[in-house]
Order: C-alpha cells, then sequence, then structure tokens
C-alpha cells in the first residue's frame, strides 16, 4: 500500500462522525444512513456526508434495498484494522452515566465484527485453550485441534463454516482493545457467535454492538 493510499484512509477516518459511523458498523450489521443517525444521535446529512467519504476510501459498501441504501464495513481486514487502532488510541474517561453504562457493556460482552469480544471474548478463547479444542503455537496463534472440531460441531457449530481450506483463516488471534488480550477471530469465531447469537445464548443490545450474556452461553462452555 502506498503513503498516499494510507493517507487517503486516514483523511477518511480522521472526521469523528466517520470513526462513529465505523464504531456503529462493527457489530457487522447492514445499517441505513437514517439507522446509523439514530444510533449515533449525529444528523442524517452528517452521516451520509461521512459514509460517502468511507465508501470512497474503501472502508464501507453501501448497497440499494428498496428506497433505502444499507451500510456495512468492506470487510473483515476494516474491522481489523479499526480494532487495531482502538489498541493504539489512549483510552478517555466516559462522561456522565450513560457513557459510563455504554462503556460497560462494551467491555463485559460485544461484538467485533462478526466474532465475540471483550471479557466475554476472552473468557472464550481461554476455555477453548483450556479444553484443548485450541492448541497455542509458539508465535502465539492458536491451531484447531481435530478434537476440538469433532466437539464444537456437536455443540451445533456449523461443520461446513470449520472445515479445513477456505480463504479466510480458520482460527486468528484477535488481540482485545479493552481486554489487552487475544479473542478468537476468523472462520471458526464467526461460526460460534453467529451460533449463539441464533441460539439466543447471546442477546443484542439496542443501538450497539454490545450483547447481553444469557445463562444457556455458560451451559454451552461447561459442555466443551
Amino acid at each position: 500500500m502506498s503513503a498516499r493510499s494510507i493517507a487517503t484512509i486516514a483523511k477518511a477516518i480522521a472526521n469523528p462522525t466517520s470513526a462513529e459511523v465505523l464504531d456503529a458498523l462493527l457489530s457487522d450489521r447492514a445499517l441505513s444512513v437514517s439507522a446509523i443517525s439514530n444510533e449515533i444521535g449525529i444528523p442524517r446529512s452528517t452521516v451520509s456526508e461521512a459514509v460517502g467519504a468511507l465508501a470512497a476510501a474503501g472502508l464501507v459498501t453501501r448497497d440499494r434495498q428498496g428506497r433505502s441504501t444499507v451500510v456495512r464495513l468492506a470487510g473483515d481486514q476494516v474491522a481489523d484494522a479499526l480494532e487495531a487502532l482502538g489498541r493504539l488510541a489512549k483510552p478517555t474517561a466516559p462522561v456522565g452515566l450513560r457513557q459510563v453504562s455504554r462503556m460497560q457493556a462494551l467491555r463485559a460482552a460485544r461484538t467485533c465484527y462478526d466474532h465475540l469480544a471483550g471479557e466475554l471474548g476472552v473468557a472464550l478463547a481461554d476455555r477453548l485453550v483450556s479444553r484443548r479444542v485450541l492448541l497455542p503455537e509458539q508465535d502465539g496463534s492458536w491451531l484447531l485441534s481435530e478434537h476440538g472440531r469433532q466437539n464444537l460441531t456437536a455443540l451445533g457449530v456449523d461443520q461446513a463454516s470449520i472445515a479445513p481450506g477456505g480463504r479466510r483463516p480458520l482460527v486468528r488471534a484477535c488481540p482485545d482493545w479493552t481486554e489487552q488480550r487475544p479473542h478468537v477471530a476468523g472462520r471458526l469465531g464467526a461460526a460460534i457467535c453467529a451460533l449463539w447469537l441464533e441460539a439466543g445464548m447471546v442477546r443484542r443490545l439496542p443501538r450497539s454492538r454490545a450483547v447481553k450474556v444469557m445463562p444457556a452461553a455458560e451451559t454451552w462452555l461447561a459442555q466443551l
């Protein structure tokens, strides 16, 4: 990537509204401009301008659905870059009860694009490693054991999603920006997150990428 390309991306996300838009889209949802405006509390015209700049930089995609245009992140690489920036950014203390509650919810459990993050995501990674579902490598990466693949399939994880091969990495250690430790990304992280959302083991909180953890999630982990 050229320095000019990096500058274009940096310029697109330098606007605080653009950063808010990207944060909303880290939930791996396709949202209309109006929905984003309502979620982040910024006028629709301002959000629309920011989305245009982000789309021009290749960070988001826009698709027409009926009378609305829906926006989503351009891919998991964008989510990875945003998480990396989150780790580099100096933390700011939340102001007011609303911001404090929001930050507590995000730190406890959230989605990072299409996988689970926060305290929940790190705890999930620890449990998978302790049960030898994931095998640590010397470079800090993980391998999915054959025992683990069979175990996860028996617990409802889509078998095709965690089969060998495919363009996207099967398992990737994604450093968590709030916990400063890795959570599980890649196809495995996405498959577990999809299962938990579909089965109601976690539930999305309104206007946030935070999720509420249900008792069924701990039951699932205990069965590993």
